[in-house]
């Protein structure tokens, strides 16, 4: 830490003399980079959680209700339950929460992860993990 303040230091004088910070380069432009992205940048760490799954109702595809909190789940997006444009938006929405909700069936305990920030309706963001990882390609991963 102490090599990071020093270098933070000479860089401070190197700016005040007119010199700016755009004549660093290689590893000491790094470490100053990185140093300035640890003071102004959020941690990004979440809260994980072991669950029981009746705590957890599956609202669609990609919404649970835990602790009378909505969480959004995050890494995919299935079609509308609620609001949809049509019936076959609908059809394929009820499908996706059919789904959720059998991957969820049978399993006593569920790692819940809360992450930083809330989506554009003011819901957490989250992820489940049931036996396993979610997938990338859009849904829960109930294989170990």
């Amino acid at each position: 830490m102490r090599t990071i303040s020093i270098t933070l230091e000479v860089a401070l004088r190197q700016v005040g003399r007119g010199g700016g910070l755009r004549k660093w380069s290689g590893l000491r432009g790094a470490i100053i980079g990185v140093f300035f992205l640890m003071l102004v940048a959020p941690p990004s760490i979440g809260l994980s959680e072991t669950v029981a799954a009746s705590q957890i109702y599956v609202v669609d595809g990609d919404t649970i209700d835990f602790s009378g909190e909505r969480v959004r789940l995050v890494g995919f997006d299935t079609p509308e339950t609620y609001r949809s444009r049509c019936s076959y938006e609908k059809r394929l929405g009820d499908l996706a929460t059919a789904r959720v909700r059998e991957l969820m069936g049978g399993v006593a305990r569920i790692e819940l992860l809360l992450l930083p920030g809330h989506d554009r309706y003011d819901r957490l963001l989250g992820r489940l993990i049931v036996n396993g990882p979610m997938t990338a390609g859009g849904g829960l991963d109930g294989a170990n």
